[in-house]
């Protein structure tokens, strides 16, 4: 484990990770004593719910990509990509701007849908592609998702953050109709998970307002995966906020080898399991990590 851009790792925090992924492995989930600030089992039900999305959505958009790729080589590329969840299943959607494509008879200005395909989120499986011939506009919902994400993401190029772009990113569209738009950075390899450096936003129904862009981590840890022993816990630390962020049970969803990930925060120690599940361990009673000791 390393901080991003060269900090360097704190030596006493490479000690205290053995020191307690043994004490967190062989904890039981419910065995915190009275007064540790136990967090209610419903927050971090939430959190897991969220964080299973997050993976879910982007998982769907990079095997969308990949289908695309494979099969509609003779299609308009896509201005963008997104996932819409529905009580049929997942459709993910390939969309772009109807003023760069020269069809005869299309619409000189709006969003279109070029293709699309489904997508099991239990499963994991994405089907085939199906071509829109001709592209046929796209309904407003569709258009606000793909906004949003655009919106968030032009906001984020202009922040000056630790970890950054490219982003995978995942949109969810809350009760109020607003959305909630989660940007993740990518490591420099594609073995490296990257806890930090992500980003929340906050969009208006339309797609169009940013309303709020907050980071998720106050500092970045890169985890290297290449040549990690398997089932060693692999650890990261939140020195301010004392609960885990949806996007911490994500990447451990999308980084199997990740797993188990304990986090560290000021007062608990929690672990994240491959399957998602988040479980508090107890009362963080290790020294505290100084500067740059983590994420």
């Amino acid at each position: 484990m390393h901080l991003r851009r060269g900090v360097p790792q704190c030596a006493a925090l490479a000690a205290v990770v053995v020191i307690v992924a043994v004490a967190a492995l062989g904890a039981a989930p419910g065995g915190a004593p009275a007064g540790t600030g136990r967090p209610p089992d419903d927050a971090l039900r939430a959190i897991e719910d969220r964080g299973r999305f997050i993976a879910r959505y982007v998982d769907a958009v990079a095997k969308g990509r990949a289908v695309f790729a494979r099969e509609g080589q003779a299609l308009a590329q896509p201005d963008d990509v997104v996932a819409i969840e529905s009580q049929d299943g997942w459709r993910v959607v390939f969309v772009k701007d109807a003023g760069k494509l020269s069809s005869p008879g299309m619409p000189r200005q709006g969003t279109v849908i070029v293709a699309e395909t489904d997508y099991g989120p239990d499963s994991g499986e994405i089907g085939p592609l199906r071509a829109m011939q001709p592209p046929r506009p796209a309904p407003a919902s569709t258009v606000s998702y793909a906004r949003a994400i655009e919106v968030a993401g032009k906001a984020a190029a202009d922040r000056r953050q630790p970890a950054g772009p490219p982003y995978d990113s995942a949109v969810y569209r809350e009760k109020d109709g607003t959305f909630t738009v989660y940007l993740m950075s990518k490591g420099e390899k594609e073995s490296d998970v990257v806890f930090g450096g992500d980003l929340v936003g906050r969009v208006a129904p339309s797609g169009r307002q940013l309303v709020s862009l907050e980071p998720l981590h106050a500092q970045t840890t890169v985890v290297p995966l290449a040549g990690h022993p398997a089932a060693q816990p692999t650890l990261h630390v939140h020195p301010t906020d004392d609960l885990p962020t949806p996007t911490d049970v994500a990447l451990v969803l999308l980084h199997a080898a990740a797993a188990p990930h304990l986090i560290m925060t000021q007062h608990s120690i929690f672990r994240v399991e491959a399957p998602g599940t988040l479980t508090y361990i107890g009362p963080n009673e290790a020294p505290r990590a100084g500067p740059g000791g983590g994420s």
